[in-house]
């Protein structure tokens, strides 16, 4: 994880509540399960965040102690973030599960934001995201993935809070 710990608090605790009162709000009418929605929504949110701080804090332990196993982080690797976006677009998209939804923008924001606050530090965006790649990228191919998947996360999220108020 990254040592910064007010950003850790803001993406980890103040956005999911944020986000979820945003999603009551944004409801024209809100039904009578609206109280419920944005628990659930809440609540995946607290479970994506908890899923990223066990691979981070008790998984990594576990790698570490294998041979067989790298010794980074397996929600940071490439091959993670390519199954993310795919599962963000079926999870937002097509799924009517709002815990589901929670953890997978959760899952996203807290991987795009430490994308965004290592980008510019090339050895550490190397060694945590993209040490299953053998080509070293260049600062400007980094910044775009850090944008790129940074701005695919956003728009996951407005395309929910869109949808959500129909």
């Amino acid at each position: 994880m990254i040592k910064t710990p007010h950003l850790d608090l803001l993406v980890q605790y103040l956005t999911p509540v944020f986000y979820t009162v945003l999603f009551y709000f944004i409801q024209i009418e809100p039904k009578d399960g609206s109280y419920l929605m944005v628990l659930l929504l809440l609540g995946g949110f607290y479970i994506g965040n908890a899923l990223l701080w066990l691979d981070g804090k008790v998984l990594y332990g576990y790698y570490n102690e294998l041979k067989t196993l790298p010794k980074q982080l397996i929600t940071r690797s490439v091959l993670f973030v390519l199954a993310y976006l795919a599962l963000a677009i079926f999870m937002v998209t097509s799924s009517n599960n709002l815990i589901g939804v929670g953890i997978v923008l959760a899952m996203g924001l807290t991987i795009a934001i430490e994308m965004l606050a290592t980008r510019k530090d090339l050895e550490l965006f190397h060694q945590k995201f993209l040490f299953q790649v053998k080509r070293r990228l260049s600062p400007l191919e980094v910044t775009r993935i850090a944008y790129g998947f940074s701005s695919f996360v956003m728009l996951m999220a407005f395309y929910f809070l869109v949808s959500a108020s129909r």
